[in-house]
């Protein structure tokens, strides 16, 4: 190997090294907040997260086939999933020690705990 081809092949080497731990940052900063603990908020009409999450700003995200729904409110990071028995779990992100308490006061709700 000669002195030019040493030097081009450490280039090579250091550009896609270089490359590959700029991606690994910007890939690490750009994924989106993960939600790390979920804790259970009671039962909840479908008519009172509609309500409650409108009042709090959030996004509505809407009814699915099976009847699930729920809300977020990006700008408090919660998040409030139900499934068709109104069952809801609320969860917050992973930089944050869960607290069912805020969750609900974000949307300005209280628990309920679930009939026997």
């Amino acid at each position: 190997m000669t002195a030019i081809t040493k030097t081009k092949s450490l280039k090579t080497w250091t550009t896609t090294a270089v490359t590959t731990a700029v991606c690994a940052v910007i890939g690490a900063l750009a994924t989106p907040t993960a939600f790390a603990e979920e804790k259970n908020i009671g039962k909840h009409s479908q008519a009172e997260i509609r309500s409650a999450c409108n009042a709090a700003g959030g996004q509505l995200l809407g009814v699915s086939d099976l009847g699930s729904y729920g809300c977020e409110v990006a700008s408090k990071g919660t998040m409030i999933l139900c499934n068709k028995d109104q069952d809801c779990t609320g969860y917050t992100p992973a930089r944050t020690k869960s607290d069912r308490k805020k969750v609900l006061a974000n949307l300005n709700l209280g628990v309920k705990t679930a009939a026997k």
